[in-house]
């Protein structure tokens, strides 16, 4: 895991070379509250030692190592349990020394929690640590701290392979009157580092409505993951699909919702990606909007997609490219190997509403994914969970959050699952819609029968806009929130032994 040292300095002459890394960080088992660093030398003659720097609160560090010119050390004696915060400077052995690299943390994950507006402001993206505590803000902004009222949508995944997971960050439901922020979301490095913004490839569809709903997953198995996009409505039932690498996203092509009548009559695409077969290359799970028509769309539907090939045409090929829905549209229409419509087992809602939001995690320890299906406004706080066995999705049933006032009044369900308690099993985080008072609810995992085991508040103690001094508290109760929606995220720090 490479971390970029920008600017490091000693004196007036700036350190060449300045990529330092911070990579393999674990706990050791036959030490435990000791942990393992190394990074890459800075090629500079004037370095004469690394000093690693660490605290128990982000950017405030208390106690230093120095480790001379070694790459590599292991930081003991540190409480057990503690979440500790790490940094390194080269110095020059005397009086001079770099700034501070981007920072690591031991723990093993991050919550994020993106919220709408507020009555204090926002949009809010906030990180807190695997014990809840407040770290920071996300730049979710796009320009100025009121440039957009929305919603942050936020998804994560490994975009350069090396086990700590990037940030996207997607809007929804913008207010902003200016076309040239519509379809654009922001691409964070594992460290929260801005890295570049990203713009759909449709430049009418980014002008009209503009929402952009991100996931992240590896579609062709090279340990590294896409950036696939979905789109609200009017988006003609597309996602596009973006890698990243050396500081640029490059669009591969889209996939699109093979249903016209769908297309026509809203065009939503909520895209999520796992590994559902255990065989390498993520799975697409798209979700689909409820569809207010009499053309007899069917609700609670949604599709799986196998095989999406990312790869460019070769030199010279005549595959089809450009995809003719609309004059300003770019890019190609990507192959795939399978395709199935799937559907909720709630008849119902499905009939009612049927608005599906999926989320992909192992909840049994197995290696492959589990699908769990959020529903959308009047699902009554339910989700449904599928496991895929045998190229079938099988229902495992409905399992519902425990808040009946909520329920009643909103009932929206958005999921996110990572594993929480360190057993290898994922649990399923299930953020609120407004009336939600910012409430994350935890279900735990299928050993434990999808119980509902805690939850804690998300709350945010601000009067204005975000500034240097906003605080943004996990598990306080607070109103200003009561109205707002909370869309949990879980972010990987290091990879699984």
């Amino acid at each position: 895991m490479k971390i970029a040292w920008p600017g490091a300095r000693f004196g007036t002459a700036a350190i060449v070379a300045g990529v330092m890394a911070l990579v393999n960080i674990q706990a050791m088992g036959s030490e435990p509250g000791s942990i393992e660093l190394e990074w890459d030398p800075v090629q500079d003659s004037r370095v004469a030692n690394y000093r690693v720097h660490y605290g128990q609160s982000p950017g405030n560090y208390d106690q230093f190592q120095d480790v001379g010119m070694a790459t590599s050390t292991t930081i003991s004696n540190l409480v057990p349990d503690a979440i500790y915060y790490f940094s390194v400077k080269a110095t020059d052995g005397y009086s001079e020394e770099s700034d501070f690299s981007n920072e690591l943390t031991s723990g093993r994950f991050r919550y994020l929690f993106g919220t709408s507006d507020t009555a204090s402001g926002g949009p809010w993206v906030e990180v807190a640590n695997m014990k809840r505590s407040h770290e920071q803000f996300l730049p979710a902004e796009l320009t100025e701290p009121d440039a957009i009222h929305g919603q942050p949508i936020i998804a994560t995944g490994d975009i350069d392979g090396d086990g700590r997971d990037e940030v996207v960050i997607g809007y929804i439901g913008a207010t902003d009157t200016s076309p040239s922020r519509g379809g654009l979301f922001r691409v964070l490095d594992d460290d929260f580092t801005p890295l570049t913004w990203g713009v759909v490839s449709w430049p009418d569809y980014a002008a009209a409505t503009g929402d952009t709903y991100p996931a992240l997953g590896d579609l062709d198995g090279d340990g590294r993951a896409e950036i696939l996009v979905g789109l609200g409505t009017g988006g003609a039932g597309l996602v596009e699909v973006f890698a990243y690498s050396n500081g640029a996203l490059a669009p591969r092509g889209w996939t699109e919702v093979d249903w016209p009548e769908y297309n026509a009559a809203s065009g939503a695409t909520y895209p999520a990606l796992g590994n559902l077969d255990g065989e390498g290359a993520d799975e697409l799970v798209i979700g689909l909007h409820a569809v207010d028509s009499p053309a007899g769309i069917p609700g609670g539907t949604f599709l799986i997609k196998t095989g999406i090939d990312i790869s460019p045409p070769a030199e010279g090929s005549t595959e089809a490219g450009t995809i003719q829905l609309s004059p300003g549209l770019q890019g190609r229409l990507l192959a795939e190997q399978g395709l199935t419509f799937e559907g909720l087992s709630w008849i119902e809602y499905a009939h009612d509403v049927g608005e599906t939001r999926p989320a992909l995690g192992d909840l049994d320890g197995d290696g492959t994914d589990e699908l769990v299906m959020g529903f959308g406004v009047g699902g009554n706080g339910y989700l449904e969970v599928f496991d895929y066995t045998h190229a079938s999705l099988v229902s495992l049933g409905l399992i519902g959050v425990n808040f009946p006032n909520y329920n009643r009044l909103n009932g929206e369900t958005r999921a996110a699952i990572g594993d929480i308690d360190n057993d290898g099993r994922g649990e399923i985080l299930v953020g609120l819609g407004p009336e939600g008072e910012g409430v994350v609810e935890v279900i735990d995992d299928s050993f434990e029968s999808f119980s509902s085991s805690e939850r804690f508040q998300v709350g945010a103690e601000v009067s204005e806009a975000p500034a240097a001094s906003a605080q943004f508290q996990v598990g306080a109760a607070n109103e200003t929130i009561a109205n707002t929606g909370t869309w949990p995220a879980y972010k990987r720090e290091r990879a699984t032994p």
